[in-house]
């Protein structure tokens, strides 16, 4: 059955009841259980934080740069220092000691000739064994 006036929304004829009657399934929608669940969105990161963690790099890296800044301005300073003073101290010391070495007086060149250029117990032996083996003992 066909309701002549289905595109009328006006009508109101009992041919169109009759069609809405057969054409029509009653639904019955209804909650299994009457609990509710309520989802809020929240700020995982929040620009307080974000700000306090920009910070707190920031702060870490200007240290790490004045550390590292104040130990190599050290460095400098010891490698000058080295070069400059102990270096030479070092120099001045090895020239006096030689220059103490060749001034020597006549009773130090001597005591230095005879027991530093004095051959060994060994070298002695040595020298004696090679002597009565050439036969010129």
């Amino acid at each position: 059955v066909d309701c002549p006036a289905v595109g009328n929304i006006f009508n109101d004829s009992a041919a169109c009841t009759e069609y809405y009657r057969v054409n029509t399934a009653y639904i019955e929608i209804y909650y299994e259980q009457l609990n509710f669940e309520t989802l809020k969105e929240t700020a995982g990161y929040t620009m307080v934080n974000l700000f306090s963690d920009f910070g707190g790099n920031i702060g870490l890296w200007i240290g790490f740069s004045v550390i590292t800044i104040c130990e190599i301005i050290e460095l400098i300073f010891e490698i000058g220092y080295y070069l400059l003073y102990i270096k030479p101290v070092r120099y001045h010391k090895k020239v006096k000691r030689r220059n103490q070495k060749e001034a020597l007086s006549l009773p130090q060149l001597l005591h230095r000739h005879i027991y530093e250029n004095r051959p060994s117990l060994r070298d002695e032996a040595n020298r004696i064994n090679h002597v009565e083996e050439d036969g010129y003992g």
